[in-house]
């Protein structure tokens, strides 16, 4: 049973430097700093509110008037509820949409009191808040129905028959595009119950990106819907597509394949199409042609969604990295070294960047002078996030958090809809510069290791007690 709790489990809720230290990003030298400002903020619903996951149709997961949560955080509410792989949250007027991967179950929580407003356990399998128009709230199960509920009282008012598959693209005025797991995308609007058209593509889609008068929809060919290891991707004898299909009438404008898949959605911004695969290789491409632009290799599988500015593509890897790439040229411009699988897809605010990752935490870092803010430290792996209005929501396989600024409130959410203390978790200390270097093929080196650099320490200061002893006998 979905349950809420202001108490984190066994105190691992708890902001620090702690595991940032342990992790490798140590005192060093360079700055994941991007300049500029942005020039694509999505259509909000309300002010630091918007309709989609990932922020806008273009799956950017960037909000450059956002409100990010930069200090003095705690946590608001701690729910019994796991995250799926690649399923963010949503967020719309202060209130937060959350899934249950295990029962079926949505969940609105007040954002200020951590407060549960009200929970639907609508199916066996997951439910997905996918998008959000006016007063209606789009779900989608991975067993294919498409939900639509009351945003106020969490009320089924439509169950549409959209076949099996994973997530929903969304182009405003209630226009929705659905992959499916037997490659077609279907598109329909608001609570109609009838589809406006289908596209024959090939393999199974993940959501897709909408610009213009084009979705764009990566899938994996060559494999069964039951064979699908979205954790393990690589281990997946299948290959990729990435399609360009018109949004009028669903015909197909061109069409990439390559022999790596991707199972995240793709990105689209100012006229480039931006697709992470499980080989390594990040690729934008011309969103009119299809043309191929660069092509950026990391040490591992990018299994995250990316993150895009207005000029830098931000994204993490399996090789316990999260990449700063230029836009234009594709060339690696920073990079922070984490030491774990980066799988808690980047979300920029203005200037704040969050991420989570494998080692059980999510960290805020600062895009203009490449500190981190704060570290968060879950109870598991982190697999879905999502940030705004001063608050961060996280998922980890086992639970989601509400995180909020602690002035200001002093109660957090329970099942019964009762309130207790929040947990006060902010330590006030100085924040650290994370590990940061611009050479593509470096290793996290000995100075990641935590142990190497407290018997350095330890030896340097003998070396000095020594040479003092020394001089003084001199």
């Amino acid at each position: 049973m979905t349950s809420l709790s202001s108490d984190p489990p066994d105190g691992s809720a708890v902001l620090s430097r702690r595991r940032m230290l342990r992790s490798g990003a140590v005192l060093t030298g360079g700055s994941l700093a991007l300049g500029g400002t942005a020039v694509r903020p999505a259509s909000a619903v309300g002010e630091d509110s918007w309709p989609m996951q990932r922020f806008d149709p273009g799956n950017t997961a960037y909000d450059p008037d956002g409100t990010a949560l930069k200090s003095d955080a705690t946590v608001r509410t701690a729910m019994t509820a796991p995250a799926g792989f690649g399923n963010d949250y949503l967020l719309a007027d202060g209130t937060a949409y959350v899934y249950d991967a295990d029962e079926g179950s949505v969940i609105a929580i007040d954002l200020v009191t951590g407060d549960s407003l009200w929970t639907n356990e609508i199916a066996d399998q997951q439910v997905v808040p996918e998008l959000v128009e006016t007063d209606l709230l789009v779900c989608r199960s991975v067993d294919g129905p498409t939900y639509v509920l009351n945003r106020d009282t969490g009320e089924v008012t439509a169950e549409l028959a959209t076949p099996r598959g994973f997530h929903l693209g969304y182009a405003g005025g209630a226009e929705w595009f659905a992959p499916t797991v037997d490659g077609r995308v279907v598109a329909g609007r608001a609570t109609a119950e009838e589809f406006r058209w289908t596209a024959d593509i090939e393999g199974i889609g993940f959501r897709p990106a909408v610009d213009g008068d084009r979705i764009y929809v990566a899938t994996v060919a060559g494999v069964a819907p039951e064979d699908v290891n979205l954790e393990s991707p690589n281990e997946m004898d299948a290959s990729g597509r990435l399609y360009a299909i018109d949004r009028s009438d669903g015909s197909v404008v061109w069409e990439v394949t390559h022999d790596g898949v991707g199972v995240r959605p793709v990105a689209v911004a100012d006229g480039q199409v931006y697709w992470p695969r499980a080989d390594g290789t990040l690729a934008a491409y011309d969103a009119e042609t299809g043309d191929e632009q660069w092509t950026f290799t990391g040490k591992g599988g990018f299994n995250a969604a990316v993150a895009v500015t207005d000029n830098a593509v931000l994204a993490g890897n399996d090789d316990g990295r999260l990449y700063g790439i230029d836009r234009e040229s594709g060339d690696q411009f920073a990079q922070a070294g984490i030491g774990e699988r980066v799988r808690g897809a980047p979300v920029v605010l203005g200037r704040t960047m969050f991420f989570g990752t494998d080692d059980d935490a999510v960290y805020a870092y600062s895009l203009d002078d490449g500190e981190v803010l704060w570290e968060f430290e879950t109870d598991a792996p982190v697999r879905s996030l999502t940030a705004g209005d001063e608050h961060v929501v996280v998922g980890s396989t086992e639970r989601c958090y509400v995180i909020g600024p602690s002035s200001g409130v002093s109660t957090g959410g329970t099942e019964d809809g009762g309130g207790s203390d929040a947990t006060e978790t902010g330590d006030g200390e100085e924040t650290n510069r994370g590990f940061l270097t611009n050479d593509p093929d470096s290793e996290l080196s000995f100075l990641d290791d935590p142990v190497t650099l407290t018997w350095a320490g330890i030896a340097v200061s003998i070396v000095g007690i020594v040479m003092q002893l020394i001089g003084e006998q001199t």
